[in-house]
């Protein structure tokens, strides 16, 4: 099996998982609601989920202002309300936090994969206290980094410019994917490892050319 076939195999078991776990939570009712959400409003000359997801461009009261109706609009939002609404549990982050600074060292020094434990906190359940800690903690750190993202504009810049240097590097590499079209058609992983450290190679040796390269056109001019 290739690369290629493993990634797509792992994507239908993930389609298949993901469907599995939320097939009931889509009663009619809700599936009206987010069908609603397609629809262009008149108010805002667009669609709502085009308004939620644009985000904030400058730091100003009228950001601010728009921010804040998102959110109104999103805790008033059929079914939705009590996910939107929901505290956050600190007590059972300070509970856990040893494990979960036990949890973060395995990782960190390889005692344990990723993978694995992915894997092992779904196998238990929602019962498992530690993966409700975890759980908790991300939401808490996803809160924390929302609300810097909107109150810090320079950090908001720097969000920006590293995400335009991992699309710049991800175009870069489908630029220079040029053997067999860039399908890896090699049937061993051996074969197939080669040719992805090939890309690498190549992307690496452009990016390290490429100031010199800059510069002697700037001469030149």
């Amino acid at each position: 099996m290739t690369v290629v076939e493993r990634v797509a195999h792992a994507r239908a078991e993930a389609q298949r998982e993901t469907f599995d776990r939320l097939a009931h939570e889509f009663t009619e009712a809700r599936c009206a609601a987010l069908d609603g959400l397609l629809i262009t409003d008149p108010e805002i000359r667009m669609t709502r989920l085009r308004w939620l997801a644009t985000g904030p461009v400058e730091a100003s009261p009228a950001a601010v202002k728009a921010e804040v109706a998102k959110l109104e609009f999103e805790a008033d939002f059929p079914h939705t309300g009590p996910l939107l609404t929901r505290k956050l549990n600190t007590d059972l982050i300070a509970e856990h936090y040893d494990d979960l600074l036990r949890l973060a060292g395995s990782l960190k020094f390889g005692h344990v994969t990723a993978s694995l434990l992915v894997g092992k906190l779904s196998a238990a359940g929602r019962q498992n206290a530690l993966a409700a800690a975890l759980k908790e903690y991300g939401t808490q750190r996803r809160t924390i980094y929302a609300a810097r993202y909107l109150a810090d504009p320079a950090y908001r810049r720097k969000i920006s410019r590293q995400l335009n240097k991992g699309e710049s590097l991800h175009a870069l590499k489908r630029d220079l994917l040029y053997a067999h079209e860039g399908a890896i058609r090699a049937r061993h992983l051996e074969a197939q490892t080669e040719q992805a450290w090939c890309l690498t190679l190549a992307t690496n040796a452009v990016v390290a050319c490429y100031p010199g390269w800059e510069e002697a056109v700037c001469n030149a001019a």
